[in-house]
């Protein structure tokens, strides 16, 4: 457990480490620094219509893993490990893949990958046999509930609303205290409605449901959690 009070706890914590890459698409840069302005001050609303009219990619691009060769040749500032971290590692293309090959077949002194992925199947052959693969089982439920009921803002939720989260996002932690600091679960109408009617699927209206899950597509927190879930 990090302890959040060493040099390079502050350095993590404020993104700033010297020895540390974190190799992510865009769309996830942009959700954290979304996150990051929410949770400080409000943008104005140029700013914001700014942002909507950008894509950003779900894919990590052949460039990032280019610029990952200055940070290699470099002497690690605090004479520890050199880390860096991909995710999801199957957002990277062939191409990418393959550029990513040589320093996995020719690992620099003190240096560490750590490719993260869930879809595992979706990696290269060439990749997962430069790796050393481990398997990280989900918690069970009342670890994961307990451990939710610890976090400030999710101490006073019930456990039938975070139980409803957690199944949302397939038991995922992580992805269920994002849920939880939000009014996702509050809004989608439409999975409420679309759970009730699996107990009855002859009496689906689907066009109405459709509509309903057309207007949900528009709000902000489903746009965040469910590009964080794909």
């Amino acid at each position: 457990t990090a302890c959040n009070n060493c040099k390079s706890c502050q350095l993590f914590n404020t993104n700033n480490h010297p020895d540390l890459r974190l190799v992510i698409p865009e769309n996830l840069q942009n959700n954290i620094l979304e996150n990051k302005n929410t949770k400080s001050e409000k943008n104005d609303k140029s700013d914001k219509s700014e942002k909507k009219s950008t894509s950003f990619s779900k894919n990590i691009l052949i460039e990032q893993v280019r610029e990952l060769s200055d940070f290699l040749v470099l002497t690690t500032n605090r004479k520890g490990l050199r880390i860096i971290i991909i995710y999801p590692a199957e957002t990277m293309n062939n191409n990418c893949a393959n550029a990513l090959l040589k320093s996995l077949e020719e690992p620099l002194p003190q240096t560490l990958f750590l490719l993260i992925t869930n879809k595992i199947g979706q990696l290269l052959p060439t990749l997962k046999s430069r790796c050393e693969i481990i398997n990280f089982a989900l918690p069970n439920q009342q670890n994961t509930l307990s451990w939710l009921k610890l976090l400030p803002n999710i101490a006073n939720k019930n456990n039938a609303e975070i139980n409803s989260a957690l199944a949302y996002c397939n038991q995922s932690p992580l992805l269920a205290e994002q849920i939880l600091n939000t009014n996702f679960l509050n809004n989608t109408t439409w999975l409420k409605q679309f759970l009730q009617a699996l107990e009855k699927p002859k009496q689906i209206d689907f066009i109405a449901l459709s509509a309903i899950i057309e207007k949900e597509s528009k709000n902000s927190d489903s746009n965040a959690i469910n590009s964080a879930m794909n």
